[in-house]
C-alpha cells in the first residue's frame, strides 16, 4: 500500500513619536565640571538653560547620512525608518528636531525601544558635522513599586496600613506587601498590609527608557538631527500560500511577510524595509525591564502593499513602498506578492533513505515568464486545493530555504 508523506516543494532558480524630548544648556554648576569641547579643541563655554519640547518630525522628510547623502524608503519616505533582520532584531533611524544653544547641551532623548542597544547609537547632524555627542547615559531605571521602594530605603516615607491609620518613618525593609519603617521616636514597626506609599520626589525614575546627552552644537538655533540605533525584540518571517487547479499544473501563490514587534514601543508610520539573510553578530546579554505588558493584537493582513527587492551586500533587501504602523505585542501580516496560474509539476518520488513510502513534489520555476523571478525568502509553503463540492482543502505544508 503507497503511503503519501504529504506535499514538499523543489525550486529550480532562474537567475536574471508621543514621549517629548528635552534639550538645555549644559551648566557645570550643575551637571558638573567644566569639559573642553571635543571640536576643534576649543574650550566650550556653557549656555542659558534651555527647556525646550522636540516639534514633530516632517512627515514627508528624508532620512539622510553625513556621509552617504540623501537617503529614502522608496516611494515612502518618512521621519522614521525601520530595516528589520531575521534574526530577532532591528535598525531603527528617526529624525527629530531640537533647539539647541551654542555650546554644550543636556538633551534627554525619549521614547526610544525598551530593548534598545545603547552601545550601537549613533547621532548625525545633516547640516553641520561638527555637532557631536560627547558623553551618553541610558536611564532605564523605570518607574515601579520595586523601584520606588528602592531609591527610598533609608529616607522618611508615608505609608497608609490596611486599618486606615497612615505611618511615617524611615523605610528599613520592604517585601511583597509589607514594609518596616522607624519612626522618629526610634520604635521599629513592621506594616504587613500597605495600601498606600507617599514618597516625597520620584524624581531620577523614567515611564520609559531614555538616552540622556551631553550634545555639543557650533551653533544656536532648530536643529534636525538623525538619529540611528539597532534595537532587539522585532523580527520577521516570510509564508506562502499556493492553491493548485484540479489537475496539479497550475496554481495560485500568495506570498506574506509577518512582521512581531515585541521591542516595547509602537513605531509609527514608518518606512519599512526587511532584510533577508544571516547578518553576523557578536551576542551580548541585553537588559531586562519590567514593563506594562499591551494587550496583543493580531492585525488584518493588508493586501496590495508590494515590495521592491534589491540585492544588498550578500543579502537581499525588502523595501515596502508605503508606510507601516507596528504597534508594541503586534504581528502584521504585509503581503510580498501575488501570482496567479504559475505552472507547476507535480512528482512522485520513492527514496528507499527515506522509509517505505512516496512522497509527493510540487515543482515550479522561480522566472519572470511565470509571474514570478523575485529572490523569495525563506520560509514555509502551505498548499491548498478544492476538492468536489468547490470546497477549499489543506493538504499539507514544506519550508524553502532562500531561493535566488
Amino acid at each position: 500500500m503507497v503511503a503519501f508523506f504529504g506535499v514538499m516543494f523543489v525550486f529550480s532558480a532562474c537567475f536574471p513619536q508621543e514621549f517629548g524630548n528635552m534639550a538645555r544648556a549644559y551648566d557645570p554648576a550643575v551637571n558638573g565640571d567644566e569639559i573642553e569641547s571635543a571640536v576643534d579643541g576649543e574650550r566650550v563655554e556653557p549656555g542659558a538653560y534651555i527647556d525646550a519640547k522636540v516639534q514633530p518630525a516632517d512627515p514627508i522628510g528624508f532620512l539622510s547620512s553625513g556621509t552617504g547623502g540623501t537617503g529614502g524608503t522608496g516611494g515612502a519616505a518618512g521621519a522614521l525608518e525601520i530595516t528589520i533582520y531575521e534574526q530577532d532584531f532591528a535598525l531603527v533611524k528617526e529624525r527629530r528636531e531640537f533647539e539647541l544653544e551654542s555650546g554644550v547641551n543636556l538633551v534627554e532623548y525619549g521614547n526610544v525601544a525598551a530593548m534598545i542597544d545603547p552601545a550601537s547609537v549613533m547621532v548625525e547632524d545633516p547640516e553641520n558635522r561638527d555637532t557631536a555627542v560627547i558623553e551618553q547615559n541610558y536611564e532605564y531605571d523605570l518607574v515601579s513599586s520595586f523601584s520606588l521602594l528602592e531609591k527610598y530605603l533609608e529616607k522618611e516615607i508615608t505609608v497608609t496600613a490596611g486599618d486606615g491609620e497612615s505611618y511615617s518613618g524611615k523605610l528599613l525593609n520592604y517585601e511583597g506587601n509589607g514594609v518596616i519603617l522607624e519612626g522618629k521616636d526610634g520604635n521599629v514597626l513592621m506594616l504587613q498590609e500597605v495600601l498606600k506609599v507617599e514618597v516625597p520626589d520620584a524624581s531620577g525614575l523614567s515611564t520609559k527608557p531614555t538616552l540622556v546627552w551631553q550634545l555639543y552644537s557650533p551653533v544656536s538655533g532648530k536643529r534636525e538631527l538623525l538619529t540611528s540605533y539597532l534595537t532587539g525584540g522585532i523580527s520577521w518571517n516570510a509564508d506562502y500560500a499556493l492553491i493548485s487547479n484540479a489537475d496539479d499544473t497550475r496554481a495560485d501563490i500568495r506570498g506574506w511577510v509577518s512582521i512581531d514587534n515585541r521591542a516595547g514601543i509602537d513605531f509609527e508610520d514608518a518606512g519599512l524595509k526587511l532584510v533577508s539573510g544571516e547578518i553576523n553578530r557578536v551576542s551580548t546579554p541585553q537588559p531586562v525591564y519590567e514593563a506594562v505588558e499591551d494587550e496583543a493584537v493580531a492585525e488584518e493582513a493588508l493586501v496590495g502593499s508590494p515590495f521592491t527587492e534589491e540585492g544588498f551586500f550578500e543579502y537581499h533587501l525588502y523595501t515596502l513602498e508605503k508606510t507601516a504602523t507596528l504597534k508594541n505585542n503586534q504581528e502584521k501580516q504585509i503581503s510580498l506578492f501575488t501570482a496567479d496560474s504559475v505552472p507547476i509539476k507535480k512528482e512522485l518520488i520513492y527514496d528507499s533513505f527515506s522509509g517505505d513510502r512516496v512522497r509527493v513534489f510540487l515543482t515550479l520555476d522561480n522566472s519572470k515568464e511565470n509571474g514570478l523571478g523575485m529572490p523569495l525568502p525563506a520560509g514555509v509553503f502551505r498548499t491548498y486545493k478544492t476538492d468536489s463540492a468547490g470546497d477549499l482543502q489543506f493538504l499539507g505544508e514544506d519550508r524553502i530555504e532562500h531561493t535566488p
